[in-house]
């Protein structure tokens, strides 16, 4: 694995992510891929917990996973820039998202079509 520049962890937390959170980035970041039971193992969280947590990274661009059926999820950290560029655009659609719902709900309560 390419050496990478070690990150600033505490972007992450001003970012909202909890500690456990991360850790599993950093821990991916710092060891390279790995599968949920080695991770959970690691971090003393169970598989179950741990898997919902990398799902979690996963969704918000913070990691990435390699699936090779029939062998289990393999997860690693995607570099801190890459990872925050991916969270932006996660965060805008996520923004867009609620927007539409907030819009859906006023029309409901207002019995108006939009223009």
């Amino acid at each position: 694995m390419p050496n990478r520049a070690t990150p600033d962890y505490e972007v992450l937390a001003k970012l909202g992510l909890g500690k456990k959170t991360i850790k599993c980035y950093e821990t991916l970041f710092n060891n390279g891929c790995a599968g949920v039971p080695q991770l959970a193992e690691q971090l003393k969280l169970s598989r179950t917990g741990h898997y919902w947590l990398l799902k979690q990274l996963e969704a918000k661009g913070f990691v990435s996973s390699l699936k090779t059926p029939p062998h289990p999820a393999y997860f690693f950290a995607e570099p801190l820039d890459k990872a925050l560029r991916a969270y932006a655009d996660y965060q805008r659609q996520l923004a867009r998202e609620l927007i539409k719902q907030q819009n859906e709900i006023l029309i409901k309560r207002s019995g108006k079509q939009p223009v």
